[in-house]
């Protein structure tokens, strides 16, 4: 019984924690919505052992930016982590799932261009396997990235993305066009197209996550200018305050 006791009590503090920290979350939020935005969501991220909050904000119904809080509620200001952030929100609303598909067809080009390769090219069979490979890798944390809000995620993807990106240049440099091998003619096109399909999705991540993380990097320094200019007015106030009184007591004297 006194085990029961013991066990509930424990869960109703955990639970008045969680609902004071929602409600610091959200009132930290609050504080940094523009004037004609609404609050549309907080979402709690892990990363690190950490509690991270992404804030979404809107405006007449349309995304207008966002917002990313820390486990002691504080605005991230860190570029390289906004935009760590920018690019696992960007992946989990905007990839479909038949992303991961494509990835693996790569994958599965290059693994049967690595047995095609077995006996008449070792060294190409074996840059073929390790594109494969970096492929199959990069497909399995797209598929968690797609899935779940996952900054961990999505940096193992784009990493393995970027070695599969050196290794398809890597490949393409090294081989030749071949009269007496069609086949080969038709490798070195695959190293070609599908290297540029991985550097324009590489591309289209990187610069829409810079300008994401940058403009959620000036809503907190706006934020902290706009309440340096409030405490500057508030003192303004105060000391023109002092000099009314001041003024006041000194014509009374007179």
């Amino acid at each position: 019984m006194n085990e029961k006791i013991l066990a509930l009590t424990v869960l109703l503090i955990l639970s008045g924690c969680s609902h004071a920290l929602d409600q610091a979350v959200e009132k930290k939020a609050a504080q940094y919505k523009g004037y004609d935005e609404l609050l549309s969501s907080i979402t709690p991220v892990e990363y690190k052992n950490h509690t991270y909050y992404w804030v979404d904000y809107t405006r007449n119904l349309m995304p207008s930016g966002g917002l990313l809080l820390d486990n002691n509620t504080e605005p991230v200001e860190d570029l390289e982590t906004l935009k760590l952030f920018a690019e696992a929100d960007m992946i989990r609303k905007n990839y479909p799932e038949s992303s991961v598909g494509q990835w693996m067809q790569f994958s599965n080009y290059f693994s049967s261009a690595s047995q095609a390769f077995a006996q008449s090219d070792p060294v190409l069979s074996n840059e073929s396997r390790r594109i494969a490979d970096l492929l199959a890798y990069s497909a399995v944390y797209l598929n968690g990235s797609i899935k779940s809000f996952s900054p961990g995620y999505a940096a193992e993807y784009l990493s393995y993305e970027e070695k599969a990106l050196n290794e398809l240049s890597a490949a393409y440099e090294r081989t030749t066009p071949s009269d007496s091998n069609p086949y080969m003619n038709e490798y070195r096109d695959s190293l070609k197209n599908i290297r540029s399909i991985l550097q324009n999705n590489r591309d289209g991540i990187d610069k829409a996550s810079n300008y994401t993380a940058e403009v959620m990097q000036e809503r907190v320094a706006a934020e902290k200018s706009r309440s340096t200019a409030d405490m500057s007015m508030i003192g303004a106030a105060a000391l023109l305050a002092v000099f009314v009184l001041f003024f006041i007591r000194r014509r009374k004297k007179q």
